[in-house]
Parts: structure tokens; sequence; C-alpha cells
């Protein structure tokens, strides 16, 4: 085989003896470019539910795997101490009001002459002491209803981690709660594409648990905080849509899966097999088959599918494109 280089191209001429290159003709065909990316299952709407200290748990009332309904109850722990220390506070405050009417009274505060500065700042005092003591009962009642958890969401309990009562309960401890109807599709993309993505985009979805069942979503909202990815470097989180029934809660938290967010669409376009580009020099050029010989020609290309790439300048539609054979 002997190569001619001319015309600012180069040439190949195929000898008799040789065989001659697989070739194909560039096709007018509907082509969509696409981005695929690996993800799993997520839920919009999710409450974490936890007591504001260590306390005695008195009563459990759900358990994993039970429907709430929103406001039902799902827990409680004792009270009996804080009901005895708001009886206490409620004491002082009568007390401490008890006491404000008399400072009132010894510095004449109804008097028609007035307060003098003195007695003015004797009477405020008094008075702060007043509220200090109604603002420690009404903390102590706050006290008294965080005792009682109830769910601000309708849905199934994911975790319990204190099921059995008459036991302490930490902080830390948490029932959670999640809406099976408000899951949607988490990807994580790289950095550098995610200036190709922008809400509303179509997206198919294949799960590995119904791998036979393609579901069509659309891309909601892009993170604007960055996560990390599975590779440990930095990308951004997509929040892709999920119009299933989840009444028989087939479709699950953490199922994984594949996304395919559709990019680009064009219908008949000018295309060639994406393995026939021949980059070089920051150009791109293909392989064109004529009359024995293999000539190489510059090419403009558009959106990228699977296998085929739009030619948006460079050929007319009737070359032999070179492709590599297959093995």
């Amino acid at each position: 085989m002997m190569l001619i280089v001319g015309g600012g191209y180069g040439y190949y001429r195929q000898s008799q003896s040789e065989k001659p290159p697989v070739t194909v003709t560039p096709q007018i065909k509907d082509l969509t470019q696409t981005l695929q990316v690996s993800g799993l299952i997520d839920a919009s709407q999710s409450a974490t539910l936890s007591f504001p200290a260590a306390a005695k748990l008195t009563w459990v009332g759900v358990k994993e795997g039970d429907w709430v309904k929103q406001w039902q109850g799902v827990a409680a722990v004792d009270v009996s101490t804080l009901q005895k220390q708001m009886a206490v506070d409620q004491n002082l405050h009568g007390k401490e009001f008890r006491a404000f009417e008399q400072t009132l009274e010894d510095n004449d505060y109804y008097g028609s002459s007035g307060l003098n500065p003195s007695e003015r700042r004797t009477v405020e005092s008094a008075q702060l002491d007043l509220k200090n003591t109604a603002l420690a009962a009404e903390i102590r009642d706050i006290a008294i209803k965080n005792a009682y958890l109830t769910s601000p969401i309708a849905g199934i309990v994911t975790r319990v981690d204190r099921p059995v009562a008459n036991l302490y309960i930490l902080p830390t401890d948490q029932v959670v709660i999640v809406d099976p109807q408000t899951i949607y599709f988490r990807v994580i993309i790289d950095e550098e594409d995610v200036s190709l993505v922008k809400p509303g985009q179509a997206v198919m979805i294949s799960l590995d648990a119904y791998p036979e069942t393609e579901i069509e979503g659309q891309v909601i909202q892009i993170a604007f905080a960055p996560s990390t990815t599975e590779s440990g470097s930095l990308g951004y989180a997509i929040k892709i849509s999920l119009p299933v029934n989840n009444e028989a809660l087939l479709y699950r938290l953490g199922m994984n899966g594949d996304a395919n967010i559709v990019l680009a669409q064009k219908s008949q376009v000018l295309t060639v097999p994406l393995d026939s580009l021949i980059s070089r020099d920051e150009l791109t050029y293909v392989e064109i088959y004529t009359n024995g010989n293999i000539n190489q020609k510059e090419v403009k290309t558009g959106i990228e599918g699977e296998t085929e790439v739009e030619i948006l300048a460079g050929l007319t539609g009737t070359e032999a494109v070179v492709v590599p054979e297959s093995e």
C-alpha cells in the first residue's frame, strides 16, 4: 500500500491484491444525544423525629413498616418530673406576682405624684423578675409538649431506633418516616457535564429491579451545591421525576438504575458512524473510498447519538465512508 500526500489531505492507493475496506453510506435519520448516568431512588418528603433530651421512653406507637397519618403520634417519654417542675414554676410565678404587687404598693405606683428614678428602677426590676418566672413556666410547658412525638407527614415508618418502651432514649435515637408518593430518581453528574443539563429535559429511567420497564421522567432540579460522586470527585445532584403509582410500594428507597438524559434531538439529519471519525490537530476527518483510493476529508459534526454522529458539512451523502472492520 502506497501513501501519497498532496493537496492538504493524505490518501491511500490500494493495490489490486488488497481487500477493499469496509464502507458505509451516510444515512438520513433522527438522532438523539443523551447523557447516561447512574443513580438511585430517593424521596423529597421525609421526617426524622427525635426527642430533644434523654428521657425514659413510656410509649412507642409504631414499628418499622407501619403507615402513619399526618400528625399521628408515634412515641412519648415520661413527663411526671416535668409536670412537677411545671407546678413549681407556676407557684414561683404566683409568688413573684404577689411580690410585684407589693412593690407597686410600696412605691406608690398609682399615686398622682409619679415615681422618682430610684422607685422606677425598683419597679422595673420587680417586673423583670415576674417575666422571668412566666418564661420559666412557658419553657417547661414546651418541654412537656416535646415529650410527645407526632409525624408532620403521612407516610411509612422506615426506622425506629428504640422500638420497646421503658428504656431510656437519647437525642440521637430516631424515628424516620418517608412519604413513598414523593419518590424521585437522584443522580450526580460530573462538573464538566452540568452545563449540558437543564430543567425540563426528558429522561428515560431503567431500574435494576425492573429491567424490562422503562420510565419516562424529566429533570426537575439541579443542585446549586456540589456533592461527592462514587469516585470521590465533585459533581452536582440532579433530581429527576419518577411518575409512577407507588401505592403497592414496588419502587423503594435506594433502588439503583440508569438514566438517559436527553440533551438534544434532531430529525432527519445526515449521519455517519461515530467510529468512522478521525481527529487530528483539533480537526475532524472521515476516510472516503473512491476508485480504489482512500482519501481523508474534513467534516464538521453536530450532535452525537449512541453510535452515530451528525454531519453538518463536508459530505453530500453519497460517499463510501470507511469504517473499522468488526472483530
